[in-house]
């Protein structure tokens, strides 16, 4: 089974960094920057055990995110995959060359 079989989307993974520069030009300086990690990484995410509920406080989301992809050391947690999903916890290594993290929705 070749990757591009085995992997159907392919995300942009960014992270938010604080902005340290201090500049007189800057409207304003505690404003997130968000940088790029890496700008196309081939994966597959799938979601598990979704739940949906509506009560008096409104309607309750919850499910298992799950993003598998090729080994790589540039994703960590809180890095944000295609503005939809944030890395939860740290990236565990699966069967060698692949990675497996979980992710909950913005």
């Amino acid at each position: 089974m070749s990757i591009h079989g085995r992997f159907n989307q392919i995300v942009k993974i960014t992270r938010r960094v604080e902005n340290s520069s201090v500049s007189s030009y800057d409207f304003d300086d505690t404003a997130d920057i968000e940088t790029t990690v890496i700008e196309q990484y081939l994966c597959s995410i799938s979601e598990k055990n979704v739940r949906y509920e509506v009560d008096k406080k409104g309607d309750n989301y919850s499910g298992i995110l799950v993003m598998k992809g090729l080994l790589t050391d540039q994703i960590q947690e809180g890095d944000i995959v295609d503005g939809q999903f944030k890395v939860v916890g740290k990236p565990r290594q699966i069967a060698g060359a692949y990675i497996r993290c979980n992710l909950v929705r913005l």
